[in-house]
């Protein structure tokens, strides 16, 4: 069948638009020709892009192709291609698009325009300019001299000048000859003919002389001060609030003392009422308890010091002291061998000092414990062995002297990386007493883990895997 006539409209819209308008092109065909129709759109011979501003309808014979808003990059051929097994139709539309300029400059009330200029040219004044003259500039009060600062303290510089109101007067502010350096410790001011310079925090380096210089188009005029700052000490030893320290000062004058009678208390010298007591004997993971007493009580000047074999003994998490009301106390943890000796506590304070003794023996135990942990277990295991029948078993000694009946292969090359095996039989094969030594130009074997032997029921094997260079040489079995 042919697609002649099958178009019943071609396609029709606008051809010229303005960029921003819409576009709208349609057209129809007989949708009871051929259900396989395919339609499609073309731009300028190639498929149309879809996207936002393309809305493409086709259904019941009718196609229609909307554009929200044209640009000038839309100008060009739009067709619609109808297509099936027996061919294609087309009908196509050209479309221009007129750019817009970047900036608008028409007026986008054209009515109200011609309004607006009545109304400036009714009030349109003529504006003469005066041209205005200035004289050289002249500091009518200068900046004075600052003296005795302190580090820390703030400067302040001011002075007037004439004339005001000059658009080509430049000030400007050196330091020692050259321009003040700018930071938020500089603060300058030019207001109508007031001049000022605030300094935050002055330095030392800030010392100097300080100097403005005024500048138009007929001439320039001076003005200088010096500053002298006082460095402060590295280290303050004066008060930064004396309001403070006297409120401080009032209140420690209120401060609670003791009565002469209580101050003037003396504890006389320490003494133990009871030695030091505890084990003399343990073995090594059981733990230590040493305890005493000792006089007087309550002294805040009465201090206890331990000691071990002469030194003073180390805290930690396994020792432990104490002291309360007179009662002193030592506790060791999980005792070792080194723990063993002689432990000494002195009580010492303003009056004189006292010591006490006591010996301790740790026992060690071995590295691998042989000892029965259930002794009656052990009895009943030895019970029952008693009644087991034993079987009396000889031992045939009647075993020849050792011979190979397969030996070692004379000869094997091979190349780095390579795996060597190499085999030998020998006879007797069920001796228990034979053994099997492996030795290297004469000299014993050392085995690893690239190295390995094996013995069993008469076949002897050694294995290299990853052969290098150091591995050539002289094998011997024995």
């Amino acid at each position: 069948m042919s697609l002649e006539m099958m178009f019943l409209s071609p396609l029709t819209g606008t051809t010229r638009l303005v960029e921003g308008e819409r576009a709208h092109f349609e057209c129809t065909y007989d949708s009871s020709y051929d259900p396989n129709l395919q339609i499609e759109f073309l731009f300028n011979g190639k498929p149309l892009i879809s996207g936002s501003r393309y809305h493409i309808f086709c259904e019941f014979g009718y196609i229609s192709l909307d554009i929200a808003y044209v640009y000038p990059e839309d100008s060009g051929n739009y067709s619609v291609r109808a297509s099936d097994m027996f061919g294609e139709e087309i009908t196509s539309i050209d479309l221009k698009v007129e750019g817009q300029e970047s900036i608008q400059t028409q007026s986008m009330h054209s009515q109200a325009l011609p309004q607006l200029q009545a109304f400036d040219a009714e009030y349109s004044n003529t504006v003469t300019e005066e041209k205005l003259h200035f004289e050289r500039p002249v500091f009518t009060s200068h900046i004075q001299n600052i003296d005795n600062l302190l580090e820390g303290d703030s400067a302040h510089f001011e002075c007037q000048l004439i004339p005001v109101g000059d658009p080509t007067l430049i000030i400007a502010w050196f330091h020692n000859k050259t321009p003040l350096k700018t930071g938020s410790r500089f603060i300058t001011t030019t207001d109508f003919g007031y001049i000022s310079l605030d300094i935050l925090v002055v330095q030392p380096e800030d010392s100097g002389v300080y100097l403005i210089r005024a500048t138009n188009s007929l001439g320039e005029a001076v003005t200088t001060a010096s500053m002298a700052v006082k460095a402060k000490p590295a280290v303050q030893f004066q008060t930064q609030y004396p309001e403070g320290l006297q409120q401080i000062q009032a209140l420690e004058r209120f401060k609670y003392t003791k009565p002469d009678e209580e101050r003037e208390h003396w504890f006389e010298g320490p003494v133990f009422t009871t030695a030091l007591v505890g084990p003399n004997d343990l073995m090594e993971g059981e733990a230590a308890h040493f305890e005493c007493q000792a006089e007087p009580v309550g002294d805040p000047d009465l201090e206890f010091i331990w000691y071990l074999n002469g030194k003073e003994l180390l805290m930690g998490s396994r020792i432990r002291t104490s002291h309360d009301f007179g009662y002193i106390c030592l506790d060791i943890a999980d005792t070792v061998p080194r723990d063993s000796g002689i432990y000494t506590v002195k009580a010492i304070n303003k009056s004189g000092e006292a010591i006490t003794s006591s010996t301790l023996r740790i026992k060690g135990q071995t590295v691998i414990d042989i000892q029965c942990r259930h002794p009656e277990a052990f009895m009943q295991t030895q019970v029952l062995e008693s009644n087991v029948q034993k079987v009396d078993r000889r031992v045939d000694e009647s075993y020849e002297r050792p011979v190979f009946t397969q030996k070692l292969l004379s000869e094997v090359n091979l190349k780095e990386d390579n795996y060597m095996t190499i085999e030998a039989q020998v006879e007797p094969s069920d001796d228990e007493r034979l053994t099997v030594e492996w030795y290297k130009n004469g000299r014993p074997l050392v085995l690893g883990s690239r190295i390995n032997t094996r013995f069993d029921f008469g076949l002897i094997s050694l294995e290299i895997m990853d052969l290098i260079i150091e591995d050539s040489g002289f094998y011997t079995c024995r």
